[in-house]
């Protein structure tokens, strides 16, 4: 009789340990660990319920303060930008610091289970300001997503819904008038960073008719004197000696400014006839 074989199988079952991170387009991420049996598929950290609703987003009125109402059963919050993870929260209903522009959204956490995304806010760029050689026009580079422009003048609202250059008035003698300008979408504004507008010096002569005085103007780092519209005399101060003029009527006026490139506004005329 054969002898028979007994062939004994041994079937190894492979228990695979998973450690998964989970960065964010800036390089920050959550640890999440997990075991495997048989398989080398990630393990999924949340599911989407439909019974855990998703939070109301809503802007301050000067864009620095995402909002939202809390969530029944809600254990934290999860805030997106542009879809990629930017920072998980416990319990706190605001996120005021915006690292960069674009549209947030935030869905509710409740243990290992996730809401659907919020509604998308879009954050606007703050748009960048220039001035005219001659300080009379206000400019800036067209913001993506705005729809209009609000222009203000220290703090105070000028100009609603205008367009760039903006053509300044006259600028209040004493000191340099500060403006920004916010850009808007339907769900607020970025306000600009302030930009100073030198104001107009005031001339006067002397009683003898030889020299030429003006107010000293805030932040200016110089003036030029202009006659009949020419420049005479860059980097003067006051007072200016007129010194000898031929017979003729000569119109006087004086510009402070910041440097050799960026003027403030024009002063009044003084006119000097000989």
């Amino acid at each position: 009789m054969k002898n028979k074989k007994t062939i004994l199988v041994v079937v190894a079952v492979a228990v695979l340990a998973v450690v998964i991170t989970a960065a964010n387009f800036m390089g920050k991420g959550e640890m999440f660990s997990g075991s495997l049996t048989g398989s080398t598929t990630p393990i999924v950290r949340t599911t989407t319920t439909t019974s855990l609703a998703a939070p109301v987003l809503s802007l301050s009125a000067d864009s620095t303060l995402l909002t939202w109402e809390a969530v029944s059963g809600a254990t934290g919050y999860e805030i997106f930008l542009g879809g990629n993870w930017l920072a998980s929260v416990d319990n706190i209903l605001s996120h005021k610091w915006f690292p960069y522009t674009g549209t947030y959204t935030v869905r509710t956490r409740k243990g290992m289970a996730t809401s659907s995304m919020s509604n998308g806010i879009a954050v606007l760029n703050a748009p960048v300001l220039s001035l005219s050689a001659d300080s009379t026009k206000l400019n800036w580079v067209a913001v993506a997503g705005a729809t209009s422009y609000d222009v203000y003048l220290n703090n105070v609202a000028e100009a609603i819904g205008v367009t760039s250059p903006y053509f300044l008035p006259k600028t209040p003698t004493g000191s340099a008038s500060s403006y920004k300008v916010k850009a808007n979408n339907s769900v607020g504004g970025t306000m600009s960073s302030a930009i100073a507008v030198l104001a107009a010096p005031v001339l006067s002569l002397s009683t003898d008719g030889t020299k030429l005085n003006w107010t000293t103007v805030a932040s200016a780092a110089g003036y030029d004197i202009y006659v009949n519209g020419v420049m005479e005399a860059p980097d003067s101060s006051a007072p200016f000696v007129l010194g000898t003029l031929a017979p003729g009527t000569y119109n006087y006026t004086v510009r402070a400014k910041y440097s050799a490139s960026i003027s403030g506004q024009i002063s009044g005329v003084i006119s000097v006839k000989k």
